[in-house]
């Protein structure tokens, strides 16, 4: 016998992989054996066929952790060529000669018991290199001496105990219990895919295991993982097998769970009820019954009962005794209640899961995140939220899992919400300096700036410096203009409305998210300042003042009345109506007037005069024109405007009841000059001038009386008025009372007072002269 030994090691930091070839004669045959070994993972190999079904070559994939540089490898019968990769190491293995893999476990004089092991992952390959027929395995013996490879061991290997099946039991190496745990691994790793090809090949393999139950049970889990639209029929099919074959069996329960929820999903109630009815009447107090009882609460709040949902779930939390089942009952109750904006029914069970089964929320980080940042989101309960997200934290691994990063700056925003800005400032810090180009730095840079403006100090100030200087470098970006905010708030705060109107023009180039804060500050301000001018009647002043800001009031801020009067003395016609208009369904009908009053006397400074007459005639219709100052004279001008002689005098005679004053005269001169009755004429020349004689006035004079010389009848009272007027006559004025003297003085044949008239009449450098001349010489 000879054999020839070649090792070779990789070392990282010890060893850790092994290649070893041997070589020996069998039948005078020369074979080789090479054998691949790791001392820390499992590695894959597999042989690569030709054409003709023959290995052509095995190739090994090795974690690129376990090796230095090397060279390729030649040896008479066999070549391995290493080359690398990013995240291994391959080992190419070929020969002229036949080749055959092996997986193999611990040798037989380890450990005598056959175990079971992963043929596509191993720590141990053997390779055999061989011309035709492989070592020790012919049936004929062939002439020629034998080399073989050495073994010391005593004792033949054996399986163990063996159960009714003769399969072994006792040992967790016996095939179908190692398959099984092997299947619950998977399962559990969420690997489905995986777990589905594997149960079928173990339900194959072992169809008379004492598993096999178990096999279809997960079958069903798998498929229903997998997606129970896609495989609605096969879980239905294996559902009813199981409960036809296993009435008796433990997990019975689960199955028909499985049963009602692929039911429902896919839209058949009446079989989904059947289910659910049956487990829940059948199991009530089993683990699956109490779950059941959830699902069902779920399926029935999807169709509509939200209440008798919520009602089953909340029996299943307060009646089981498996903390599991009630831990998932406030699990689902809690997320029913956050997707319908009801945070604050939903923090007694996120509480109670916390409190009594924390483990079930460290074990899934995603729902964790989910319920810390539920809670994070209102206002109440934030400590809870800072409890998960910081025992979140402790799990976590900075560079290895992406949470991380979130979980610190949202401890860090919570912290900030519950103003525990100490704790806050530690954990926005910290988050900067483990993330400095992280998602939230330029967040957590901006609410560091932030907590200046946050802080309490008494020192005013103080506090307007730190937010000048946050204005000065950031206004371009939130914290500044949050500073923007806090300022105005201050001066606000401080009865400094001036300051704050001062900062109208920043206002205007904030950001959405802040100007609307800001401009509240701003119209607070505007409105002070406003109100003061109001109560001390400074129109002019509020005019400029709106002018220059370009405001629009809000009417039911201040005091409407005064605004009005403002507004019309301003000449802001416009603005006076929309706030009459406005107040005109006022309570009480001595409001409801007052603004009626006021919307006709705007309409009148705007022309809208048919508009103002109706709402006249309203007021009169009320009987309420007492309570509507100088409607008569109001009525008077809109009748002027509309050339209406007859209502011009109807509303005079009622203006004559309480007015004989310098007012009347002007209306009586407004007849007189629009009626193109001569009778009317006379009649109100004759008035004006009883009341301008009354008034002892000359008002009117010299035109009152050249209106009465021409219309009233002649006399020697027209003369003596008119001569009276010649005291204030001028010019042109002057010629025509000399000329109208003249014509009075010839109707009534004093033809020598006559021409003394028209004589003084051409005597004045006027249009009157020729008129005058001719006159005299038609005497």
């Amino acid at each position: 016998m000879r054999y020839i030994l070649l090792i070779i090691l990789f070392f990282s930091s010890l060893c850790a992989f092994e290649v070893s070839i041997k070589s020996g004669k069998h039948q005078a045959k020369q074979y080789t054996i090479l054998t691949l070994s790791s001392t820390q993972v499992a590695f894959v190999c597999k042989e690569v066929v030709d054409d003709f079904m023959n290995v052509d070559k095995i190739v090994c994939e090795v974690p690129r952790s376990f090796y230095d540089e090397i060279d390729n490898i030649k040896h008479p019968s066999v070549n391995i060529a290493f080359e690398k990769s990013r995240e291994s190491f391959l080992l190419s293995i070929q020969s002229p000669k036949s080749l055959k893999l092996f997986a193999t476990s611990k040798p037989f004089y380890e450990d005598k018991v056959l175990t079971y092991f992963e043929k596509e992952r191993s720590h141990n390959w053997s390779i055999i290199v061989y011309d035709s027929i492989l070592p020790f395995i012919a049936e004929t013996k062939q002439k020629g001496m034998n080399f073989p490879i050495p073994r010391d061991f005593t004792q033949l290997p054996y399986v163990g105990a063996v159960d009714l099946n003769s399969l072994p039991v006792t040992t967790e190496a016996s095939a179908d219990i190692k398959q099984y745990i092997k299947l619950e691994n998977i399962y559990n790793a969420k690997d489905y895919v995986e777990a589905l090809r594997v149960v079928r090949e173990l339900m194959k393999k072992f169809p008379q295991s004492i598993f096999f139950s178990d096999f279809l049970r997960y079958e069903m889990k798998i498929l229903q993982e997998l997606g129970i639209d896609e495989y609605f029929d096969e879980i239905v099919e294996i559902g009813k097998s199981f409960i036809r074959n296993y009435t008796s069996d433990e997990y019975l329960p689960e199955v028909l769970l499985i049963m009602a929820k692929s039911y429902a999903t896919t839209g058949f109630l009446s079989d989904a009820n059947y289910f659910f009815e049956r487990l829940i009447n059948e199991h009530r107090n089993s683990y699956y019954g109490g779950m059941g009882m959830i699902e069902f609460g779920l399926y029935r709040y999807k169709n509509g009962d939200h209440a008798g949902g919520i009602d089953m779930i909340l029996d299943t939390f307060y009646s089981t005794t498996f903390i599991d089942v009630a831990t998932k009952a406030a699990d689902e109750i809690a997320k029913l209640y956050i997707s319908s904006n009801s945070l604050d029914e939903a923090l007694p069970f996120i509480s109670t899961i916390w409190d009594n089964n924390r483990e079930y929320l460290v074990a899934d980080l995603e729902k964790s995140i989910y319920f810390a940042d539920a809670i994070a989101s209102g206002d109440r309960e934030l400590e809870l939220a800072i409890s998960i997200y910081e025992t979140i934290l402790s799990s976590l691994d900075k560079n290895k899992d992406d949470a991380y990063e979130k979980v610190v700056y949202k401890i860090a925003m919570t912290y900030d919400k519950m103003k525990n800005y100490n704790e806050a400032y530690n954990y926005y810090e910290q988050y900067i300096a483990q993330f400095p180009y992280g998602s939230y730095e330029k967040e957590s840079r901006e609410a560091l700036d932030m907590l200046l403006i946050k802080q309490d100090s008494d020192n005013i100030e103080e506090k307007i410096s730190n937010l000048d200087e946050l204005i000065k470098k950031h206004l371009d970006k939130s914290v500044g203009q949050k500073a923007v905010v806090a300022k105005m708030q201050i001066f606000n705060g401080e009865g400094m409305f001036a300051e704050t109107i001062q900062m109208h023009k920043i206002v205007q180039n904030l950001s959405e998210e802040f100007y609307n804060e800001a401009k509240k500050y701003l119209d607070e301000a505007f409105y002070r300042h406003i109100s003061t001018l109001l109560d001390t009647q400074s129109c002019v002043e509020i005019d400029n003042f709106i002018s220059r800001y370009e405001l629009e009031l809000d009417y039911n801020e201040y005091d409407n009345k005064k605004l009005f009067e403002c507004y019309f003395e301003s000449a802001r016609f416009q603005s006076a109506k929309e706030l009459a208009e406005a107040n005109i369904v006022a309570d009480s009908i001595e409001e409801r007037v007052y603004w009626l009053c006021s919307s006709a006397k705007v309409n009148i400074a705007l022309r809208e005069f048919a508009i103002a007459k109706d709402i006249y005639d309203d007021i009169y219709a009320l009987n309420m024109q007492d309570n509507c100052p100088n409607i008569d004279y109001n009525l008077f001008e809109i009748y002027k405007q509309f050339n209406d002689v007859e209502g011009m005098i109807d509303t005079i005679g009622r203006i004559e009841a309480f007015d004989q004053g310098l007012g009347l005269l002007e209306l009586y001169r407004e007849i007189i000059q629009k009626s193109d009755d001569e009778n009317v004429k006379k009649v109100y020349i004759t008035r004006m001038l009883q009341n301008q004689r009354s008034l002892n006035v000359s008002t009117y004079s010299p035109w009152l009386e050249l209106q009465a010389a021409r219309y009233l009848e002649a006399s020697q009272d027209i003369i003596d008025l008119l001569e009276k007027s010649l005291e204030i006559a001028q010019g042109e004025q002057r010629a025509r009372v000399f000329f109208e003297i003249g014509n009075v003085n010839a109707k009534l044949n004093n033809n020598d007072a006559a021409n003394q008239a028209y004589e003084e009449c051409m005597e004045i450098d006027s249009m009157w002269e020729t008129i005058c001349k001719d006159s005299k010489e038609l005497l």
